[in-house]
Order: structure tokens, then C-alpha cells, then sequence
């Protein structure tokens, strides 16, 4: 898990992966879209425990860690 600062990118630190700081861009993207997995999973599963009861659906969502 990595911490985004306030002042994550300032300067252009955190950007480049030669750039100066930690986490870089690519690491914290790749983090959000493992969040953003874990929490399809859940809601998934919050829908089919609905089952007819619901149109919710997250099948819409775009982002996919590859």
C-alpha cells in the first residue's frame, strides 16, 4: 500500500519512474486498480446476495490492472 501525499507529483517528483520520490505514478495506479479490484469483488457479491431484487451492476467499470 503507498501513501499519496498532498504534494505527490509537485515538482515533478513521483512521475517518472527515474524520477525522485516514492511511490511512483505507476506504483500508486497499479494500487488503486488492486483497491478498485477488491472492491468490484465485494460489490459483486453484495449484488448476487440480492439476487432479482436489484439492476445495480458493475459491469460498466473500466478499470483492469493488466
Amino acid at each position: 500500500m503507498v501513501a499519496i501525499k498532498e504534494n505527490f507529483g509537485e515538482g515533478g517528483a513521483n512521475l517518472t519512474p527515474a524520477g525522485q520520490g516514492e511511490p511512483t505514478l505507476a506504483q500508486a495506479l497499479r494500487d488503486i486498480a488492486d483497491d478498485l479490484a477488491m472492491l468490484k469483488a465485494a460489490v459483486d457479491q453484495i449484488i448476487a446476495d440480492l439476487g432479482t431484487s436489484t439492476t445495480a451492476s458493475t459491469t460498466d467499470l473500466k478499470t483492469q490492472k493488466g
